[in-house]
């Protein structure tokens, strides 16, 4: 498993760095250079507004006695989302979108539900409580 993650972190700049020069080749270099930056105040923007969103319910969850799993699970994909489209990169700012917009947000979200019980129920995860 540690050497995917290695693969992960040597591929991924990679990657970027050549879609970057390659949509550089195609647009040209400042308006690469712009659609990055862009992406990068839309990532502050759309990070601040959804996290806000996530917040609220998070604390409407916490006033009605509910536990607030979901949407503290909603508020780290928002979390994620923007600092993936702050970093500079295609491939990030996809899945900064995919994070920050809401229905896709919520499919994400689901998925890791589902992996995380996937995982308490085969035994390789265990889930303490902590009583009163």
């Amino acid at each position: 498993m540690r050497w995917i993650w290695l693969i992960i972190l040597a591929a991924v700049p990679a990657a970027e760095i050549f879609l970057i020069a390659l949509m550089g080749q195609w647009i040209g270099g400042l308006k690469t250079f712009a659609l990055l930056v862009l992406m990068g105040l839309l990532g502050v923007w759309l990070m601040k507004r959804e996290s806000l969103r996530a917040l609220h319910e998070f604390r409407e969850r916490l006033a009605s006695g509910e536990a607030p799993g979901l949407p503290l699970l909603d508020g780290l994909c928002v979390l994620a989302g923007g600092i993936l489209l702050i970093i500079p990169g295609f491939l990030t700012d996809a899945a900064g979108l995919v994070l920050l917009i809401p229905p896709t947000r919520a499919a994400v979200c689901r998925w890791l539900v589902g992996r995380l019980r996937r995982l308490v129920e085969r035994g390789q995860v265990t889930v303490l409580f902590r009583r009163r």
